[in-house]
């Protein structure tokens, strides 16, 4: 198989499941040849001027390199983990050199851009794509979307969650049991913004001040501009309940996520898909508290949490944790349940990609 992945760096959730799905066909005995389509070598210029003329020049390198092994080498698939906006630009190449050369496609799909209305674009690329297409869902609505807006035949759609890179072994950690006086940690953790619902839960903290709810909350991130950095010093000024822990990585992320008893995380990001955060959340038990966008209401329902309407109300955030607090879903048998479904979710996904694995051996 011959993999286009945006790889790490720049570090994102894109380029980690890439990395991950690479992993995966290594250790399946799938003959593979990587191409990294992101320029990882000058990832501190991201975020820069310089980084879209970095990203055109290293594109034409990567054109040549694909062109060349589509030529000469014997892979069948060409996999694509395809951009979400303008950036599909760049894959009509990708996608038409593998076309017109033969090959069989695979499309990973990791944004609702296109899905949560008709893209001219998208529909220009399956075009070019031709006929001999398969694509990697990331739940049932993403798989919806593309059949109904596009007229993708169903049976060429695998739904594969990002919970298939997830290892079951992880979802075995000791976590920290709600305080004898009965105070909720309730934690975010994003790039912190307004789009990604900083503000609503600052309000909803706030919300639950007035009412007596007894809670600490945790706030984790670094703050991508200076209104969300100002509403969050701001409430820290006022609040005893609130802390700011700036970004966590690896054991310090994790034992931050142990720690709390409830993951909220109220997007307002139209084309989010599958958050990673909500299942990294979950492989400890949080109860999570979220919205309804992209494929996260079925991701939150099937872990026995509370799904946000898309307006994503701060009142709609304090309503849903009295209501858990209420019904005891803070609690030890609760916590341990939702580590049951996770860890069910973990192995379905295991198997859905198992069948992916089963088609291109086949083939």
């Amino acid at each position: 198989m011959l993999m286009l992945v945006d790889l790490p760096k720049p570090v994102h959730g894109l380029s980690n499941i890439n990395k991950k799905m690479v992993e995966v066909l290594k250790t399946r005995s799938v003959d593979t040849k990587v191409i990294n389509t992101a320029p990882s070598y000058a990832s501190k210029y991201h975020n820069h001027w310089q980084w879209p003329i970095i990203k055109i020049f290293h594109t034409l390198l990567c054109y040549v390199r694909c062109l060349w092994n589509l030529l000469f080498g014997k892979h069948r698939y060409v996999y694509r983990s395809i951009n979400g906006g303008t950036g599909q630009i760049y894959d009509l190449a990708y996608l038409g050199m593998a076309r017109l050369l033969g090959r069989s496609i695979l499309i990973h799909h990791h944004s609702f851009n296109y899905l949560n209305k008709h893209s001219g674009l998208f529909r220009f690329l399956l075009k070019i794509a031709g006929r001999n297409v398969s694509h990697i869902a990331l739940g049932k609505r993403m798989k919806e979307k593309l059949t109904e807006l596009y007229d993708v035949p169903d049976s060429s759609v695998f739904v594969i969650s990002n919970l298939a890179f997830s290892e079951l072994t992880d979802s075995v950690f000791e976590y920290s049991e709600m305080n004898n006086d009965g105070e909720v940690k309730i934690g975010h953790l994003s790039n912190l913004c307004f789009e990604k619902g900083l503000d609503v839960f600052l309000d909803a903290c706030k919300g639950l001040e007035d009412i007596g709810f007894p809670y600490s909350a945790y706030v984790v991130g670094p703050c991508t501009d200076d209104r969300s950095k100002g509403k969050l010093n701001a409430f820290l000024e006022t609040s005893n309940n609130l802390s700011y822990l700036g970004p966590l990585y690896s054991d310090d992320k994790e034992n931050y996520l142990r720690s709390l008893d409830c993951f909220v995380f109220p997007t307002k990001y139209r084309n989010e898909a599958e958050p990673l955060v909500l299942y990294e959340a979950a492989r400890y038990g949080c109860f999570l508290i979220g919205s309804d966008r992209g494929c996260m209401a079925d991701s939150i329902n099937s872990l026995g949490g509370m799904v946000l309407k898309q307006a994503v109300t701060y009142d709609e955030v304090v309503t849903a944790l009295t209501e858990a607090l209420k019904n005891n879903m803070f609690s030890k048998d609760k916590r341990e349940e939702r580590i049951s479904k996770y860890r069910s979710l973990v192995a379905e996904s295991h198997n859905a990609l198992n069948h992916l694995m089963e088609e291109i051996h086949a083939k």
